[in-house]
């Protein structure tokens, strides 16, 4: 699974990496960001939050699993509608004289629904990881005398989340114009 990743990421990946830097992924850096801000803190807010990281780390990992399993059924329909009429017909009502637009090219719906079954698999590992080998008192929002790997693990937790739901609605969001622009090819066919 290893080597498929790695050549997925040297091949598909290497000469987009614009794609990594996008709104979903600042957006989670900001919330990953509060939540280790809160760890340092003068306040203590962890008295407001008894989830602790087991259970969150679970919850991460069940989203993950039913989030992947969501990117990869979208994906294999949008490649169940590839055909080169239809590419043609894409890349033709979706294009924009903008080449930073994602949805410029089928090919980029595609990377973009991959990417996503791809960062929920690591959602997935990680809450699976996370929720074996934590301690179960650590809490999502560390007090103040838990160790630093206790926010180091929350603040994984908290950005992988909102990554991949930021990454899922945006697959979602393609998905629908896919379907848009696929029922309108059919109507003109």
């Amino acid at each position: 699974m290893l080597a498929i990743i790695k050549n997925y990421c040297r091949f598909v990946l290497a000469g987009r990496l614009w794609f990594l830097f996008s709104f979903e992924l600042f957006l989670a850096i900001a919330v990953c960001f509060t939540v280790v801000a809160v760890r340092f803190s003068t306040f203590d807010l962890s008295g407001s939050v008894l989830v602790s990281l087991v259970d969150a780390a679970k919850l991460l990992g069940t989203y993950g699993a039913l989030g992947m399993g969501t990117c990869l059924t979208t994906l294999a329909l949008a490649a169940r509608f590839s055909s080169s009429d239809f590419n043609e017909y894409y890349r033709q009502n979706v294009s924009d004289p903008n080449p930073a637009i994602p949805w410029a090219s089928y090919s980029e719906l595609i990377l973009k629904l991959s990417f996503a079954a791809l960062s929920h698999w690591l959602a997935l590992m990680a809450g699976l990881f996370i929720s074996v080998f934590t301690p179960p008192d650590w809490r999502l929002l560390p007090r103040t005398n838990d160790p630093v790997i206790s926010t180091v693990l929350s603040g994984t937790v908290v950005f992988l989340f909102t990554y991949c739901v930021m990454n899922f609605l945006s697959a979602l969001l393609g998905l629908s114009v896919l379907c848009m622009i696929r029922k309108n090819f059919q109507d003109v066919n």
